[in-house]
């Protein structure tokens, strides 16, 4: 199908380069068309949203974010056990449908399911930071959608996470090397002046993708 399809769409240019990697496909043919956030369900929500969001899925003031499926690629598995080497005894409230993770019980994660963008809203704005590990993303909106709410990102500089986060995120270069994270989730835990630098830097980042531009 693809040898009679004129024009072809993008999310990011990592998909254009596997698209033209592994289907051969003509990159003339390929117009890079990025995602976005909706800027008017994700923008910093104000405290007593926050605190409502808490109370109503028992979180504490303070946690750590996943959101994504429990597929393998999303690495996340390592997340839980990286806390614990840390010695950070903060839950991380996991966030989407639990796919391959199922069937396994980790300590102090709280998940959360699916819930609506109004209240994804309000977990990425009170999180201490949104951890996203993935080793393979074709663009990693939740990154975009955590920046434009004002939360601090650690990910990884796979596949397209780095044309999403810019230089607005703090990265592990080896998506599973847990070892890795330990020192980044100290440093998002004890140090509040990078974790404003990182909300702002966020902000901005996000604002460089919208529907209108991709339009």
């Amino acid at each position: 199908r693809c040898r009679i399809v004129d024009r072809f769409l993008a999310v990011s240019q990592f998909t254009a380069n596997e698209m033209r990697a592994y289907l051969q496909i003509d990159g003339s043919k390929i117009g890079i068309t990025p995602e976005a956030q909706d800027g008017r369900a994700f923008y910093p929500q104000p405290f007593d949203k926050i605190k409502v969001f808490c109370h109503r899925h028992h979180l504490p003031e303070q946690y750590f974010l996943f959101v994504g499926g429990g597929d393998p690629r999303k690495n996340l598995e390592i997340v839980p056990r990286t806390l614990e080497k840390a010695g950070l005894d903060i839950p991380l409230a996991v966030v989407g449908w639990s796919g391959w993770s199922e069937q396994q019980v980790w300590k102090n994660v709280i998940p959360l399911g699916y819930i609506s963008d109004d209240e994804l809203a309000a977990a990425y704005s009170g999180a201490r930071a949104l951890i996203f590990p993935s080793s393979y993303e074709g663009f990693g909106l939740p990154v975009l959608e955590a920046m434009a709410c004002g939360c601090p990102v650690i990910t990884t500089k796979a596949a397209s996470l780095p044309e999403v986060a810019g230089d607005a995120a703090l990265y592990v270069e080896e998506p599973r090397n847990g070892e890795a994270l330990v020192p980044m989730l100290k440093r998002i835990f004890l140090d509040q002046s990078l974790v404003e630098r990182l909300r702002q830097k966020g902000k901005w980042q996000a604002k460089a993708f919208s529907w209108e531009k991709t339009a």
